[in-house]
C-alpha cells in the first residue's frame, strides 16, 4: 500500500463517519488545550508529576469555563474554532506578558537587592 491509498482510505473513513471524527478532533483539542493552560499557569510553581497532573485537569476546567462564558454571551458557535484558537493563543502569550510587563522593581537597601543584581552573597 503507498501513501496515496493510505490517504484515501483515510479521507473515506473519515467522511463515512463525520460525528466521530468531530469528536475525536474536539477531545484532541481539548486537551492540548488543557495542558498548555495548565502549564502556563501553573508550570513553574508545580515540580512533581501528581502536581502537573492536577495542573493539567485546572486547565482543562478553566478552558471549559471560557468556553462556557463565550456561549453564555450568545457569541456565534460556528465560530468556536476560532474562539479557541484565540483563547489557547491568549494563554500562550501569558509568559511573553508576564516577562515583559511585570517586573518586579527590587528597592536598593533591600537585602534581596545583592540576589537581583548579580552581587555577592553569603553562602
Amino acid at each position: 500500500m503507498n501513501l496515496t491509498q493510505a490517504f484515501k482510505i483515510a479521507v473515506k473513513s473519515i467522511a463515512a463517519k463525520k460525528a466521530r471524527s468531530a469528536l475525536t478532533m474536539l477531545g484532541v483539542i481539548i486537551g492540548l488545550a488543557a495542558v498548555i493552560i495548565g502549564e502556563v499557569i501553573f508550570g513553574k510553581v508545580f515540580r512533581n508529576f501528581a502536581l502537573k497532573m492536577l495542573a493539567v485537569a485546572i486547565g482543562a476546567i478553566l478552558y471549559y469555563l471560557v468556553y462556557q462564558v463565550v456561549i453564555w454571551l450568545g457569541l456565534n458557535t460556528d465560530d468556536m474554532k476560532l474562539i479557541t484558537a484565540l483563547i489557547v493563543a491568549a494563554f500562550l502569550a501569558i509568559p511573553y506578558w508576564k516577562g515583559k510587563y511585570a517586573h518586579v522593581k527590587v528597592p536598593a537597601g533591600s537585602a534581596n537587592a545583592g540576589a537581583k543584581t548579580g552581587g555577592d552573597q553569603d553562602a
